[in-house]
């Protein structure tokens, strides 16, 4: 083998192995990357060094199990990098034509397929960077979010999600709100990300169908089970948008009515994707939408002091009253 083709091949692997790092969230521990080279213990060491010089800061470590490191990219940094040949995209599309039995996995490599086949196109999709720009900004590191929140595992993280992506069981134990502790079989469906908590979707066997939300800093000894099943249809972003937050009850018809003072705040406000708005000859705005989850509603209503008045339902201004008179009981 010649220099040029010698210094081709560890170039190759060199991108290969930051590729895999970065498929990785929770990062790779020095003799996961020396098996992955298939190098030795030293030399997987230089690799790691290398990789953390680089001017552009890009590798880094991203936690410890209290023995090992784990390094891996800061910011996803590869991207632009992956691409996927036609044979890829043909292997993929000859797996659908095959599939003859499981209408969810005919579904699912519909859907990977055309993903693909969107990552290929360098073109830039304007609803994409809009409907993600605050996750792109905290990526690139141009933003930051500091608020109040739970510290999460990320190994739990990283466990829930590969069972979320391949339809697996979990067991885990769950800490109610009365600090006891029970063990649990789980369905996981999807993440939902609150202002400082993240929850856990996900149905059980005694509950049939119905999803249940779990706080997933509460959720502890997390294993995945060989056992798959079925979501069902379940869609994340439909699930989402019946609810004004995080938690589902009786979807409501709300008509709210917004003082002049800050129609200009509440005309750039999305409420809810069902929100419909009518600025009135006074200046005033009403804003109406249909949705479950009273209580953030009226945790939220009340971030606009005394700029937002109920108009309806009845059910809600009765129970606004009440969190009203309980917080003036406080002092």
């Amino acid at each position: 083998m010649g220099k040029d083709e010698l210094r081709y091949e560890q170039i190759t692997k060199f991108f290969d192995l930051a590729i895999e790092m970065q498929s990785k969230p929770a990062g790779m521990t020095i003799e996961e990357i020396q098996n992955y080279m298939n190098v030795s213990l030293r030399t997987a060491r230089r690799v790691v060094a290398a990789l953390r010089g680089l001017e552009t800061h890009c590798i880094d470590v991203l936690g410890n199990d209290g023995r090992k490191y784990r390094y891996g990219f800061v910011r996803p940094y590869m991207n632009s990098f992956i691409t996927f040949s036609n044979e890829e995209i043909a292997n993929l599309e000859l797996l659908l034509k095959n599939e003859k039995n499981n209408e969810q996995i005919k579904n699912e490599l519909k859907k990977t397929i055309k993903s693909i086949k969107a990552i290929n196109n360098k073109k830039p999709q304007y609803d994409v960077v809009k409907d993600n720009l605050e996750l792109i900004l905290q990526t690139e590191g141009y933003a930051v979010r500091q608020i109040p929140k739970c510290t999460i595992n990320p190994e739990n993280v990283v466990k829930l999600r590969d069972a979320i992506m391949n339809n697996r069981k979990i067991s885990c134990f769950y800490e109610n709100k009365k600090g006891e502790k029970k063990k649990r079989i789980l369905f996981p469906l999807g993440f939902l990300y609150g202002v400082q908590k993240t929850y856990l979707i996900a149905r059980m066997d005694k509950k049939g169908d119905d999803e249940i939300t779990f706080l997933v800093h509460k959720l502890t000894d997390i294993e995945i089970l060989n056992e798959t099943f079925d979501k069902k249809g379940f869609d994340l972003n439909a699930y989402a948008q019946k609810s004004f937050g995080i938690y589902h009850d009786e979807i409501i018809n709300v008509k709210l009515l917004f003082n002049k003072e800050v129609a200009d705040a509440v005309l750039q406000y999305e409420f809810h994707p069902t929100q419909q708005m009518k600025q009135k000859k006074d200046g005033s705005v009403e804003v109406t939408f249909s949705a479950s989850g009273k209580n953030e509603m009226l945790w939220h209503i009340f971030t606009w002091g005394t700029n937002c008045k109920i108009i309806r339902p009845k059910s809600l201004i009765n129970e606004y009253k009440t969190m009203l008179k309980d917080t003036l009981n406080n002092y």
